[in-house]
């Protein structure tokens, strides 16, 4: 219990803490309203297992009612946070409040990989943290600065560098060679401008400041408004931070009296846990594959084109069959083959009352822009038998 109070006490001596807090639900409050309007999961349709949970349809959350029932808590649970936060009343009750939101965020993106995003990562990560952690001003300054250098360390590819997903994104048009420049720029200001963020001189630490202004400004533009608002928040909680700083640098002995300040290995720990957390899983070093799971970090997708055909066969023929939802759901999922597999097994029941019905085949190939040839992912004749299956994985 002591612990908790300290973490409490923390929170409540701390300006720039408690403006945090409003952030972080303000955060979870956007993506709240992003699912509800947008994700699949809340309009009917399955959602997209992870590979750790193959059959997560069948969980209890896997009904349109049930899924929205503890959404409307997610709502009621952040709303009460935020008001706690806001008045400066009961910090406990919002703490609390905060961490139970942040289980249901990740109950949700645990149950459905398409509600995964870096920015909901980031606002999950920094609300445990806030909540459970001492040093927390030093904890979550790292860990915001630590995401932007993980996210400039998943554009170190060949299409990122040659501007793939920019030229697709951008809504005006730009030379290839201007593409590439703004490519290369975006490196600099996740891998480069985050660490002036550190600097105790005003000067240096302002121009970071700047640097992650614009850049988040223009990549709003590109990728929405919904991370970029969440991100330019941050980066006032730094100014907050920054201020504050400078003057408990000047109460620190009256501040270590009252309460000694909580041990700095907790930051060490943290980022050992945080790093290891995001970068292990990445491949990036030898002996080590790649792996996919809720909360890590994704790079941004590169531009796939993929061939996706359903037959429904009866015993007079075929019939060629377009399901107009699987447009709904967002870029990083558009080709992703578990979608349609998931889809055309509900073909299965869908059809089966049908007296000439004898089965669906499917066929999925894609590509990234810069392969020349499709890659056959998988092709079975006759999925409601599974006959003749001949899977080739791929995601």
């Amino acid at each position: 219990m002591e612990f908790f109070k300290a973490n409490l006490w923390e929170i409540r001596e701390s300006s720039s803490l408690r403006f945090l807090g409003l952030i972080l639900n303000i955060g979870q409050a956007i993506f709240l309203y992003a699912w509800w309007s947008k994700a699949p999961l809340f309009n009917g349709q399955n959602p997209v297992c992870w590979g750790f949970l193959p059959n997560c349809q069948e969980l209890v959350i896997a009904t349109p009612a049930n899924a929205k029932f503890l959404l409307s808590i997610y709502a009621f649970l952040i709303a009460l946070s935020f008001l706690s936060f806001a008045t400066d009343r009961v910090l406990s009750l919002g703490g609390f409040s905060l961490l139970s939101a942040t289980v249901i965020n990740t109950i949700f993106v645990a149950y459905d990989s398409s509600l995964s995003s870096n920015t909901n990562s980031l606002v999950v990560f920094l609300s445990l943290f806030f909540i459970l952690v001492p040093q927390k001003l030093r904890v979550t300054k790292l860990v915001i600065i630590s995401s932007y250098f993980i996210w400039g360390i998943l554009k170190i590819n060949n299409e990122w560098l040659a501007g793939y997903w920019l030229s697709k994104n951008l809504n005006f048009f730009i030379p290839p060679k201007g593409i590439e420049w703004i490519a290369a720029t975006s490196l600099f200001a996740e891998l480069v401008a985050p660490l002036f963020l550190l600097s105790k001189h005003n000067q240096r630490f302002y121009t970071g400041i700047g640097l992650l202004f614009v850049y988040n400004i223009f990549k709003g533009y590109v990728e929405g408004w919904e991370s970029a608002a969440i991100l330019l928040l941050f980066i006032l909680y730094f100014i907050f931070a920054h201020a504050e700083e400078e003057k408990e640098a000047r109460e620190a002995i009256y501040r270590s009296y009252i309460r000694p300040e909580p041990s700095k290995m907790w930051v060490f720990a943290i980022a050992l846990i945080f790093l290891g957390f995001q970068i292990f899983p990445q491949g990036f070093f030898a002996g080590s594959s790649k792996l996919e799971w809720p909360l890590q970090y994704i790079r941004n997708p590169i531009p796939i084109e993929c061939k996706y055909h359903t037959f429904i066969l009866y015993k007079q023929g075929i019939s060629h069959h377009n399901n107009e939802a699987l447009e709904s759901y967002n870029e990083k999922m558009k080709c992703n083959n578990t979608i349609y597999l998931n889809n055309a097994k509900q073909l299965c029941s869908q059809f089966s009352e049908q007296p000439d019905f004898m089965g669906v085949s499917v066929y999925f190939l894609k590509r990234v822009v810069s392969q020349k040839e499709f890659t056959r992912v998988y092709e079975i004749d006759n999925l409601c038998n599974n006959v003749s299956r001949n899977e080739f994985g791929g995601n």
